[in-house]
């Protein structure tokens, strides 16, 4: 039998304004080989699903294995983005000038900006959405709390997805015992799916296992580190970002650094590779003070837990600088030594 439709009224006001899914909280567990140049492991996104029971996510070359919502097996269709040109070449027939070569650059440069927002990992949630749908007339939550009336209840569902990184072209890069990855513009999809939009933002998990001999720096506060058994032992690092972030804001650098703590304050670390560390001493000094002043002035408290800025070679870095939640990458460039001309 049919159940009774709502006043038009009514569903107008208990309608969500994002019909699309939400992400509650995120989960990345990886495994990073320098040697190989290979990224693997999984994440896990607790997720509002929407009423179609489809989620998109944006993963961009990375290798899917197989997804998971609520611990099943789930069906999903991923469709890398081929980009094709041939649309674009028909704007350059046009060109006759720099003004119209601009002008073709400009839509051209649009539309691949276009194509990004569309989701290319549609997970089926269908199943699962249902069966939370037969359970909607239940007046109790699962945890125990009555629902109240009237209240909308939201279909949450923890989405697991297994994959690898094999051949990056963008957003993480490789160079000789260095890993990192770069925040440009929608770039967070490179290295794990999600939803990769500033309007989507949630706490982290994350876990990054690594050599042994190598320090995984990342965003949020390192809770632990744990050393395996295996032979040879590599280490994991544990952290921990409660500050809800967009994915692009989620960084991570890897390598042998050595790390200097900050000697006036306990939240700040400075990271870099061993040749520099003396003009790292040398830089950072003055650092806390900087610090603080803009803490004073802007009357402000420093939203994260924790704050680590790491130096890599020049060759290495995308740019001078790369900014992430709790963590800035810079170019070694910058570092000084304790004899220096100053200007007069």
């Amino acid at each position: 039998m049919a159940k009774p439709r709502k006043p038009k009224n009514e569903d107008a006001s208990n309608k969500p304004e994002n019909s699309g899914p939400v992400v509650r909280h995120q989960k990345l567990c990886l495994s990073i080989d320098l040697d190989k140049r290979h990224v693997y492991g999984y994440t896990e996104l607790e997720i509002v699903v929407p009423e179609i029971g489809i989620v998109g996510l944006h993963a961009e070359n990375l290798g899917i294995d197989n997804v998971y919502v609520d611990g099943e097996p789930a069906e999903f269709e991923y469709y890398p983005h081929n980009y094709q040109f041939t649309e674009n070449e028909s704007r350059w027939c046009y060109v006759t000038s720099p003004i119209t070569a601009a002008d073709a650059a400009g839509s051209a440069y649009i539309s691949a900006l276009e194509r990004e927002l569309v989701p290319n990992l549609l997970i089926n949630c269908y199943k699962s959405f249902k069966t939370g749908g037969e359970q909607q007339e239940q007046p109790v939550l699962e945890n125990g709390v009555q629902q109240a009336s009237g209240e909308i209840k939201q279909n949450v569902r923890l989405v697991r997805v297994n994959y690898w990184v094999e051949k990056a072209e963008t957003g993480i890069h490789f160079d000789g015992n260095v890993f990192h990855t770069d925040n440009q513009i929608r770039r967070a999809r490179c290295w794990f799916p999600c939803i990769d939009d500033t309007l989507q933002r949630c706490c982290y998990d994350l876990e990054f296992t690594v050599a042994q001999n190598l320090v995984a720096v990342s965003s949020g506060n390192l809770l632990y580190q744990v050393l395996s058994k295996d032979d040879p032992p590599r280490k994991t690092y544990v952290y921990k970002l409660d500050v809800a972030v967009s994915a692009q804001w989620i960084s991570l650098v890897v390598g042998p650094f050595e790390v200097f703590p900050d000697h006036q304050s306990c939240v700040i670390s400075h990271m870099c590779l061993p040749v520099h560390l003396s003009k790292l001493r040398s830089t950072v000094e003055f650092f806390h003070s900087a610090f603080s002043c803009y803490k004073d002035y802007l009357s402000v408290n420093f939203p994260f837990g924790s704050y680590k800025q790491v130096f890599i070679e020049p060759e290495m870095a995308v740019c001078s600088l790369g900014l992430g939640a709790s963590m800035s990458i810079f170019s070694s460039q910058i570092l000084f030594d304790e004899k220096i001309i100053d200007q007069v």
